[in-house]
């Protein structure tokens, strides 16, 4: 019910007076680019150095670490419903999380290594402000597909990991740099909310935060 509210909200604002430009008459529009993500991803499993089977057990000569901030290729396909009220399906490439020991004078210790990919779809309204520059915010819903999941065996905790996908709200907000009619660059924020179930061979099944902020520049065509 929030979302059809949310879409009212955006297609009341399209009454809004625009001035005209000349790619306003074109209905879809490409982007393609790179991103990097900062995630507040919860760790799959609760560990400690205590749980894991190594001759160091304290912080002076091993430590814990995690990974989650990867970046990689994204691409957005836009239909433009009005000159200003445009539908985005938007995805990255797959993306690596994880999770070691650090060792001192010895191999790290491989604990959970997954690999999530999104895909959301937003409804976005476009402010045009001048003829240069195109500033957007949208709303809408993402799924993240998790793979690859590997858990430790030798770790108990970690043995038998599984992460099912996660979906849940998605925001955008970002800028357009126009080169000419059909040509732009874009500057982008989003937010992709989401939790995801986890279970291994000890731990029954709980929720783990996988929430993330990606940031992205692209080149974009319309047409």
């Amino acid at each position: 019910m929030k979302m059809f509210h949310a879409l009212a909200l955006i297609s009341a604002m399209s009454a809004a007076p625009l001035i005209a430009h000349a790619h306003d008459h074109s209905r879809f529009a490409v982007t393609a680019g790179y991103m990097g993500q900062h995630s507040n991803a919860d760790a799959p499993v609760d560990l400690s150095l205590a749980d894991i089977p190594t001759a160091c057990q304290t912080s002076h000569c091993a430590e814990l670490e995690s990974s989650n901030d990867d970046s990689g290729a994204s691409i957005g396909v836009s239909w433009y419903v009005t000159p200003a009220i445009a539908i985005e399906l938007w995805g990255s490439q797959s993306r690596t999380s994880s999770a070691e020991v650090d060792v001192e004078s010895a191999p790290d210790i491989e604990l959970t290594n997954y690999r999530t990919q999104p895909l959301a779809l937003t409804v976005q309204y476009h402010f045009r402000l001048s003829d240069r520059f195109t500033p957007f915010a949208g709303i809408g819903w993402q799924k993240t597909s998790v793979s690859g999941v590997v858990g430790n065996a030798s770790v108990a905790k970690t043995a038998g990991l599984r992460i099912e996908d996660a979906d849940g709200f998605a925001a955008v907000a970002g800028l357009d740099a126009n080169f000419g009619e059909r040509w732009f660059a874009r500057g982008e924020v989003r937010y992709l909310d989401g939790d995801s179930l986890v279970r291994t061979n000890q731990q029954p099944s709980r929720t783990m935060d996988m929430s993330v902020v990606t940031y992205g520049l692209s080149a974009g065509l319309r047409f």
